[in-house]
């Protein structure tokens, strides 16, 4: 039984982070803050000029921090997920992300490998369309002291076949994090490639995880990757953006034979093991017990 498992079995919520039987296993980081960066409890730097609002007086001074397990919240899930699959990977640890941003998931892995399991190697994928957040995602593994180069980051939209799309241009990047592909070419789009889930991972044998948040384009990518899907992927999270995209996600992964260990929907409030929480995104978690 993997570590997911044990944790749902349990009869009761864990009340804190420090005692859950994931979490737990991630030593909380401490020591010097560098000016101008956030850390957080794996060590994980963040340039605190990416979001608006973030680069306050105190962050842009060097401070001493032992930053706290992050609360419960709609993404609690998917730090489970990816903190699970640090934990339980094999040989090589690997991992896409689809919509990656600055690339904030699969430099956080890096960061738990490093707390919990140094000496494995792995292999980081992210896939990234808005132009300023691509190049904000090579400073991100930089300011962690990852070599980029070593890595797959590619400057492209994913979609379910390979094809010129209309994607959001012009918007702030450091406000806004929903840029998408649109049906028809608009003055506010611009054209740009989209890959597909095979190509991303065509220079891998096995993914642990593939993160995905593509902004409603999550079903035509697992429709179109099903093959890929259960012949690579161990586990996958995807960031869930109207009940429509929810309900036909379920139906593909159940006629694969996969197994649902999340599934909030999004735009509600769901009692969880944590408690209440309010989902914006929805959150669906899936395990191919092929691979697992």
């Amino acid at each position: 039984m993997n570590l997911l498992s044990r944790f749902r079995s349990s009869p009761a919520p864990a009340p804190d982070f420090s005692q859950d039987p994931v979490f737990s296993r991630f030593d909380r980081w401490r020591g010097i803050a560098p000016a101008g960066m956030d850390v957080d409890f794996l060590g994980r730097r963040t340039d605190a000029t990416f979001v608006e609002g973030w680069a306050d007086e105190e962050r842009m001074r060097e401070r001493a921090a032992t930053p706290p397990y992050p609360i419960a919240s709609e993404e609690t899930f998917e730090w489970l997920m990816l903190l699970s699959s640090v934990l339980e990977a094999k040989d090589r640890f690997v991992m896409a992300e689809l919509g990656a941003g600055y690339g904030r998931w699969i430099v956080g892995a890096a960061c738990a490998l490093r707390r919990a399991r140094p000496h494995l190697p792995f292999k980081l994928i992210g896939v990234e369309a808005e132009p300023q957040h691509f190049a904000w995602m090579r400073k991100h593994f930089e300011d962690n002291g990852i070599d980029w180069r070593e890595h797959t980051l590619i400057h492209a939209a994913v979609a379910g076949s390979r094809r010129t799309v209309s994607f959001t241009k012009g918007l702030d990047p450091h406000v806004h994090w929903g840029q998408t592909i649109v049906d028809v070419p608009a003055e506010w789009a611009a054209p740009m490639q989209a890959i597909t889930l095979a190509d991303a991972l065509e220079t891998v044998d096995l993914v642990d995880l593939v993160d995905m948040d593509i902004q409603g384009a999550e079903l035509e990518v697992i429709e179109g990757s099903q093959d890929i899907l259960c012949r690579k992927v161990r586990r996958v999270h995807i960031g869930t953006h109207s009940a429509k995209l929810e309900r036909g996600l379920r139906r593909v992964f159940r006629r694969l034979g996969w197994q649902s260990i999340w599934d909030w929907p999004g735009r509600t409030v769901n009692r969880t093991p944590y408690g209440r929480l309010a989902f914006n995104d929805g959150a669906q978690t899936w395990v191919n017990p092929r691979l697992t």
